[in-house]
């Protein structure tokens, strides 16, 4: 359970990106056709998608679109390659340690 929850966590990044219309942006966010996207709407509800189109107006996706006047935050979200690697190997040695010590208690207790 808990490699699973460090799992979730370690393994992607989240970045927030200015949207156009919010401050002083006016520009077109900083994000890429095939980012994973995680838009919060002025309405308070919440939209997660692979971004399909980027437009001067709206963000799109396989469907919808949503215009940029009515997204309160935007977040890309990434999955980190390197922290994935390393959280696999750790979770391997990890039971590899724990089945080597029942092995050595098995032995010793047959010994005995």
């Amino acid at each position: 359970m808990l490699a699973c929850c460090l799992g979730v966590t370690s393994c992607t990044t989240i970045r927030e990106v200015a949207v156009p219309g919010n401050s002083s942006v006016q520009q077109v966010p900083d994000i890429k056709v095939g980012d994973h996207v995680v838009v919060l709407l002025k309405s308070g509800k919440s939209r997660s998608f692979k971004v399909t189109s980027v437009g001067t107006a709206a963000i799109y996706g396989k469907r919808q679109a949503i215009p940029y006047s009515e997204i309160q935050s935007l977040e890309i979200r990434k999955l980190n390659g390197g922290r994935t690697a390393w959280l696999g190997i750790g979770i391997v040695v990890g039971l590899a340690a724990v089945l080597y010590a029942a092995l050595l208690v098995a032995i010793t207790q047959e010994e005995e």
